[in-house]
C-alpha cells in the first residue's frame, strides 16, 4: 500500500514572511478562535491537492501568491506548488520545500482532470492506480471516471459536511441522479471493485485489440529495459540503502546541524551588536576624556594666574616709595596686608586644586573603563573568531557532506520506487497482454470484468457497521450500540435511530466513526487511499449531556479523551489532522499529539496561520 502523508503547508509572497505549518505522522491538532486562519489552512490544503476553488482571501493573506504542499510518498518527498492567482497549473518537484532553488527541476500538471497531464492522474498513479477507474454514474449504466478529488472527498471532511443534515453520510456527489455514483464509489472503497457493462467483441474490436496487443508488447519490452537499467543503478548505489527510520534519523541529523549553525550565526550577530555598543561607548569615553582634559588645563591656567598675581603683590610690597613717571608724584599703596592677600590666594588655589584632583580622578576612572572596553572588545572578537572558525570550517563542511550523502540516500530510495513502479507496470502490462491475447483468439467471449458478488458486498457493509460500533463504544457514545446501514438512504441507523436525528455533536461523532471505519476497511482490503484523514471542526458541536440535579453534566470531554486515546494508538503509522475551535476541551493536550494553537493575540504565542506584522 502507498504511504501518502502530508509534511508541510506553506504560503509565500513577495516581501512577505513565509507562513507554514508542519504536520507529522500520527495525530495533528490545530486549535484557535474564529478568524485565525484554521479553515484557511483546510481550504489551502484542498486547493493545492487540486480543488478548483481557491481559499477565500483573508486580510492577512494579501500579498501572498504561492502555496506549497510537501508530501511524503513511501518515504520519498515531493512538493506541490500552486499559484493563488494563476490556478490552472501545479508544479511538482522531488525535494522538500527548503531545498527548492533555481536549479530545481519541476514537472507541470494541469488541474483539469480531462487534461492528458492532469494532476489527478499523477496522484492516482502515486496511490497505485495504474489504470483509469470508471464507475457507474446513472441508472442507464453510464460511467464516470474516479478521480483523485472524488476519492479525497471521503477523507478530507469540511465542517459543513460533518454537521450537514440534508445529505446522507456517504453522499459526496449529490449532482448525480439517484446517487448511483455515490453507491458505486462506496462499493469500490469497500471492495476495490465495481460493476462494469459487458460487450460482445466484433471484428473491429479484434482488430483494435491486435493493435493494442502489439503496442502493449512494445511497452513491455521498454519497461523491462528500463527496469534492468534502474536495477543496475540500484546495485551500484546499494551502499546508500537505509530503512525509513534511518532516513528519518539522517534527516534529523541534518536539521540538528542546521539548527546549530543558526545558533552560532545568532551568537555572531549578538557579538556584532555588542561590539557596536562598546564602540559607541568607547567614542563617548574618548569625548569625555577630552572634555575633562580641557577643564583640567583651565584649572592649571587659573593656578598660574594666581601665582603671578601673588608674586606681583609681593614685589610691590617690598618697594619703599614709588614715583609716578608722568606726574612725578608719590604713588600711595593701599593699606592691604600682604598676609591677607596670601591667605586669600591660598584659599582660592586650594579650591582649584580640589577641582583639578576631582577631574583627574574622573579622567582616571574613564581611562580605566576605556581599558575595560578595549579588553572586552578583544574578548568578543576572539569569541567571534572561534565561532566562525567552528561553523565555517567544521559545521558547514559537515552539513554539506551530510546533504550529499542524504541526496544519494534519497536517490537510492527514488530508484527503489522506480523499480517498484516498473515491476508493477510490467505486471499490469502482462495482465493486459494476456487479456488482449484472449480477445484476439475468442471472437464471442465477453470482457473479462470481475464483478463483486452482492453477498460479499453486503458482508463488507456489515464489517463496516461492526467497526463503527466498536469505535462508538470506544468513544463512549452510549452504553449499548447497534449500527445498521440503510442502502436506500445511504446513511446509518444507530440504536434504531437515524444518525441525522441525533444532535449535531453526536451526529458528527458518528460521521467521524464512519470515515475512520471506511479507511480501516480500505486498508484491510488493500484499496489504495491517501494515508491521511483531515477533519475541520469535528468536535465543535459535541456538548450534549444529561441533566442531573439541575446541572448539565457534559459527556463531550470524556468522548474526546476516549477519541484521542484511540487515535494516538491506532494512527501512529497513519496521519490524522484535526482543525478545531478552541474551548475548554483542549486545556491539556497529550504530548504525543503534534499541537498548534492560534492565540489570536499578536503579543504572545502564534496569532494564526498568518501572523500579524
Amino acid at each position: 500500500m502507498t504511504d501518502m502523508i502530508l509534511n508541510r503547508i506553506l504560503l509565500r509572497g513577495t516581501d512577505k514572511k513565509d507562513s507554514d505549518l508542519i504536520f507529522r505522522t500520527g495525530v495533528n491538532l490545530i486549535t484557535g478562535g474564529s478568524d485565525t486562519g484554521k479553515t484557511y489552512v483546510f481550504d489551502l490544503i484542498n486547493y493545492v491537492l487540486g480543488s478548483s476553488t481557491p481559499p477565500s482571501q483573508i486580510n492577512e493573506s494579501k500579498g501572498y501568491n504561492l502555496a506549497f504542499l510537501e508530501l511524503s510518498i513511501n518515504g520519498i518527498i515531493q512538493t506541490l506548488i500552486r499559484p493563488l492567482d494563476e490556478p490552472d497549473e501545479i508544479k511538482v518537484c522531488y525535494c522538500d520545500i527548503d531545498s527548492i532553488n533555481e536549479n530545481t527541476v519541476f514537472i507541470t500538471y494541469k488541474v483539469s482532470t480531462q487534461a492528458k497531464n492532469s494532476l489527478s492522474k499523477y496522484l492516482m498513479e502515486l496511490l497505485g492506480y495504474k489504470e483509469k477507474i470508471f464507475l457507474k454514474s446513472t441508472v442507464k449504466n453510464k460511467e464516470k471516471q474516479l478521480t483523485f478529488r472524488l476519492l479525497l472527498k471521503n477523507f478530507v471532511i469540511s465542517e459543513e459536511k460533518i454537521t450537514a443534515k440534508s445529505e446522507s453520510i456517504v453522499e459526496t456527489e449529490s449532482s448525480y441522479p439517484h446517487m448511483v455514483f455515490t453507491r458505486e464509489k462506496l462499493k469500490f472503497l469497500l471492495t476495490g471493485l465495481g460493476n462494469r457493462k459487458k460487450s460482445i467483441k466484433s471484428k473491429s474490436v479484434i482488430g483494435r485489440a491486435t493493435d493494442k496487443l502489439e503496442l502493449l508488447q512494445e511497452l513491455l519490452i521498454e519497461a523491462e529495459q528500463k527496469l534492468s537499467g534502474v536495477k543496475q543503478n540500484l546495485e551500484e548505489n546499494k551502499a546508500y540503502e537505509l530503512s525509513k527510520e534511518q532516513i528519518e534519523k539522517f534527516s534529523n541529523e541534518i536539521i540538528e546541524i542546521e539548527n546549530e549553525i543558526s545558533i552560532h550565526k545568532d551568537r555572531l550577530n549578538e557579538n556584532k551588536e555588542k561590539l557596536i555598543n562598546l564602540q559607541s561607548e568607547l567614542v563617548k569615553a574618548e569625548q569625555t576624556v577630552n572634555r575633562f582634559g580641557m577643564l583640567k588645563k583651565q584649572y592649571e591656567t587659573e593656578m598660574e594666574r594666581l601665582d603671578f598675581v601673588y608674586e606681583g603683590e609681593n614685589y610691590l610690597a617690598q618697594i619703599e616709595k614709588a614715583i609716578c613717571p608722568l606726574c612725578h608724584s608719590e604713588i600711595k599703596k593701599e593699606q592691604t596686608s600682604l598676609e591677607n592677600i596670601y591667605n586669600a590666594f591660598n584659599s582660592e588655589k586650594r579650591k582649584i586644586a580640589e577641582k583639578r584632583m576631582g577631574i583627574e580622578d574622573a579622567i582616571s576612572d574613564v581611562n580605566d573603563r576605556w581599558q575595560e572596553i578595549i579588553f572586552e572588545m578583544e574578548r568578543i572578537n576572539n569569541h567571534s573568531r572561534k565561532i566562525e572558525d567552528y561553523y565555517i570550517n567544521e559545521l558547514i563542511p559537515k552539513l554539506d557532506n551530510k546533504k550529499i550523502d542524504y541526496n544519494q540516500v534519497l536517490t537510492y530510495s527514488k530508484l527503489k520506487t522506480k523499480v517498484e513502479i516498473y515491476e508493477n507496470e510490467i505486471v499490469e502490462l502482462s495482465k493486459k497482454i494476456s487479456k488482449y491475447e484472449k480477445m484476439t483468439d475468442d471472437t464471442t467471449s465477453q470482457d473479462d470484468e470481475v464483478n463483486l458478488d452482492d453477498t460479499d458486498y453486503s458482508n463488507r457493509l456489515e464489517e463496516l457497521c461492526k467497526n463503527m460500533k466498536d469505535l462508538l463504544e470506544k468513544f463512549k457514545f452510549s452504553d449499548t450500540i447497534e449500527v445498521r446501514f440503510d442502502s436506500k438512504e445511504l446513511d446509518f441507523y444507530i440504536n434504531s435511530q437515524k444518525r441525522k436525528a441525533y444532535g449535531q455533536g453526536f451526529s458528527a461523532l458518528a460521521y467521524i466513526s464512519y470515515v475512520m471505519s471506511l479507511k480501516w476497511i480500505a486498508d484491510k482490503y488493500k484499496v489504495p487511499t491517501p494515508n491521511f484523514i483531515i477533519f475541520d471542526s469535528p468536535f465543535t458541536s459535541l456538548t450534549e449531556g444529561d441533566e442531573k440535579k439541575g446541572k448539565k453534566i457534559l459527556k463531550s470531554n470524556k468522548m474526546i479523551d476516549a477519541f484521542f486515546e484511540y487515535a494516538i494508538k491506532e494512527y501512529a503509522n497513519k496521519q490524522l489532522i484535526l482543525i478545531e475551535n478552541t474551548d475548554d476541551k483542549y486545556d491539556k493536550v497529550d504530548p504525543r499529539v503534534n499541537y498548534c494553537h492560534f492565540s489570536k493575540n499578536k503579543n504572545f504565542g502564534r496569532y494564526g496561520f498568518i501572523n500579524k506584522s
